[in-house]
């Protein structure tokens, strides 16, 4: 079944003091460019609930105490390994990989944000995804490894080394934060134009479960980049056909 859904990157919404309405919206249709890249996942596998709790991975415990950029660390190390398994054709491992991924995302505002578009053209509003909730939310992390493909190759593997790269912009309520990380495509490269720079942008959202409150990943996006922009083409080419650019 073709399901609708928003933009990973071009989503960019959210509450806050630097973004107001919705800007523009995309949908595209899961099973055709996202599922070209996520291809190992078929569309009957059984998607994990979509249910916040503590993840451990790489050495990094993101329970209720963790950072947001011990967050975006784990996340940033997930997406660069769904990217590699994909180019490699190593579909057990870019399976794990986005599992990872979907296990730190902020399933009850993405939700919302969905339901928000949703229901722009509907008489009837939807309040929930339904039995969909899963899939549909699982459906729209998938996207954010292609939106990061073209510049994976300089994501930091040390975590003290990436946190002391990303800065955190916490709103004044500390409900909701952007943690920027300065990222280019060949980090060999010594001229800044060759390296093709960029600066990703991650939205996280503390979700509250069971009095707890975990910093968790709205969205994946650029810094400064207008929606509809996409990076570069990275190899391989399908990667990027699949990345919904843009600028929650």
């Amino acid at each position: 079944m073709m399901i609708p859904l928003l933009s990973a990157e071009v989503f960019a919404a959210g509450p806050g003091p630097r973004r107001r309405g919705w800007g523009r919206v995309v949908l595209i249709a899961a099973g055709t460019a996202v599922a070209f890249w996520s291809g190992c996942t078929k569309p009957e596998e059984e998607v994990p609930p979509a249910a916040v709790k503590t993840v451990e991975a790489y050495g990094v415990t993101l329970d209720a105490a963790a950072t947001p950029s011990q967050v975006a660390y784990v996340l940033l190390r997930s997406l660069a390994d769904d990217v590699q398994a994909a180019q490699a054709h190593e579909h057990e491992k870019q399976k794990a990989a986005l599992k990872l991924t979907y296990s730190l995302a902020a399933y009850s505002e993405i939700e919302q944000r969905l339901l928000n578009v949703i229901n722009q053209d509907r008489a009837e509003k939807k309040t929930d995804l339904g039995d969909e909730r899963d899939r549909r939310l699982f459906d729209f992390t998938r996207q954010w490894a292609p939106i990061v493909a073209h510049y994976v190759r300089s994501f930091d593997t040390d975590l003290q080394e990436a946190v002391t790269k990303m800065q955190e912009e916490p709103d004044p309520e500390g409900q909701r934060t952007s943690v920027l990380y300065a990222v280019s495509h060949d980090p060999t490269e010594t001229a800044p134009a060759k390296q093709q720079q960029a600066t990703l942008e991650i939205e996280l959202i503390k979700e509250t479960v069971g009095g707890l409150s975990y910093w968790r990943v709205a969205r994946v996006g650029y810094r400064g980049r207008k929606a509809g922009v996409r990076p570069p083409p990275s190899a391989p080419p399908a990667a990027t056909a699949t990345a919904p650019a843009g600028g929650n």
